[in-house]
């Protein structure tokens, strides 16, 4: 009977050792997940702060505010920008790096409908 115990004993903390070699494995995989998502995620946000204004005046934009950023694993960081053309429509658009390259993403008209009266 004491043998049975001892093994029933021996099997329950196997089984608890094996829950937390599970959940362990499974918080480490969580946090290298974020580190990086971090990494990858936010890599161009620093060189597209200091190269985007350039680049959208030289499109005949003018910059009114930076709207902060955002970052993608497989396509880097983007910056958000309002900016004005000559016409002095209002546009909201996202500058991000591709294969070397800035590009204008998702250039939205704020105020069309008002300037078109």
């Amino acid at each position: 009977m004491f043998k049975i115990k001892i093994i029933i004993n021996n099997l329950k903390l196997n089984k608890m050792k094996n829950v937390l070699i599970s959940i362990g494995i499974t918080i480490v995989m969580i946090f290298s997940n974020i580190i990086l998502w971090n990494k990858t995620a936010y890599r161009d946000v620093e060189l597209l702060k200091i190269k985007s204004p350039k680049f959208i005046q030289e499109r005949g934009f003018k910059v009114t505010s930076y709207d902060g950023y955002e970052g993608s694993m497989i396509h880097g960081g983007y910056t958000w920008y309002q900016v004005r053309d000559s016409s002095n429509y209002l546009y909201n658009m996202a500058i991000g790096e591709w294969r070397g390259e800035l590009m204008i993403y998702n250039q939205t008209c704020l105020n069309a409908v008002q300037n078109s009266k």
